[in-house]
């Protein structure tokens, strides 16, 4: 049997989107857990989701499931640990202040290489999203650190100008499977930081025709490598011009499985099922070949130089009743929690 494990409640939507939509588009059957009662460790296939899920499936034993060790999750999680690993094997990541043991005078330093229009961005070492994540400017952000309210934080210089991307992946024992990578207009904008945009339809796919690709797959393979991790990542970069910074490495799934490609969910085409027929087989598609018909014209525009508009929301009949669904159940959930709040 195969199960999708989450207790997280910022995770839950996810995971009731990917169980409905396997049920009801994909016809595999399934079940969506909170905890692992119903789980045979041994031999029942395993999709977590979630921060700790994954760390929580590793002490659990869990067989059929893509894991790595807890020390790779906390690496990859913690921002601060994670930009040093990145540097220490050569892939460019952004200026990065690490606030925690800092003195001010190291701040002072840091924020002086920038002039006093500058705005950064405090996030918290593991912060989820856009979850206790701040812009300010230079002087805001000394403040911050006199009245000692960002000792778990790294700041990071905002870059102007630059644009999001996203390359979300699934690897085996270090080697890339399959992947997707994604851009979204306007998603890296100062007034947009907070993912205002996330909704609009405007994503792209790309394929070695655009600039940045052969480079964020190459230091997305070099990641996987050099950690030997197994299981879904998202790994954001920042481009412009010629530069292309990591941003940060998201250890798990991603927010972009809600996005489709003519009411197709992509991501679970390529990433949510490789993922399964290789806990099923012991194979990827990658070293046997095609094994679902993934129709290349449904999603690459064959003609030079383009990458394909992704419709993002634009669901048929089936997947417009299960993210209807979906959100009546987080209204729920929510609605539940705030009434304990008030009980208790």
């Amino acid at each position: 049997m195969i199960y999708i494990y989450s207790r997280d409640i910022n995770f839950i939507p996810f995971s009731i989107f990917i169980s409905l939509t396997l049920e009801n588009v994909y016809d595999i059957k399934n079940f969506f857990v909170t905890d692992f009662k119903r789980i045979d460790p041994k031999n029942d296939i395993v999709i977590p989701f979630g921060v700790t899920e994954s760390q929580e499936c590793y002490n659990m034993n869990i067989r059929r499931a893509l894991l790595n060790k807890p020390e790779i999750y906390d690496l990859l999680d913690n921002k601060a640990t994670c930009y040093q690993f990145i540097k220490s094997i050569d892939i460019p990541t952004i200026d990065t202040h690490i606030v925690k043991n800092s003195t001010f005078e190291n701040l002072d330093r840091f924020i002086g290489k920038y002039d006093n229009k500058s705005y950064f961005i405090l996030k918290e070492i593991y912060s989820l999203d856009s979850h206790n994540l701040y812009v300010k400017n230079k002087f805001e952000t000394i403040e911050l650190f006199n009245e000692g309210n960002i000792d778990q934080y790294v700041i990071q210089p905002y870059l102007d100008g630059y644009s999001l991307f996203n390359c979300n992946l699934l690897a085996v024992n270090g080697d890339l499977v399959e992947f997707l990578v994604i851009t979204q207009s306007n998603n890296y904008e100062k007034d947009n930081i907070f993912g205002r945009n996330m909704f609009e339809n405007e994503r792209f796919i790309l394929d070695e025709s655009h600039p940045y690709f052969n480079r964020i797959v190459e230091y997305s393979k070099k990641i996987v490598s050099e950690t030997n991790y197994s299981g879904f990542s998202d790994i954001e970069f920042l481009c412009k011009g010629n530069e292309i910074f990591l941003l940060e490495i998201n250890p798990r799934v991603s927010g972009q499985i809600f996005t489709l490609i003519d009411g197709k969910p992509i991501y679970i085409d390529f990433l949510i099922l490789n993922y399964l027929y290789y806990l099923e087989t012991g194979k990827t598609k990658k070293k046997i070949g095609k094994l679902l018909e993934k129709n290349s014209k449904k999603y690459y525009n064959k003609k030079p130089n383009k990458t394909i508009t992704l419709t993002a929301f634009n669901l048929n009949r089936p997947l417009k009743w299960i993210l209807i669904f979906t959100i009546l159940f987080i209204i729920i959930l929510l609605l539940n929690k705030i009434y304990k709040t008030i009980k208790g």
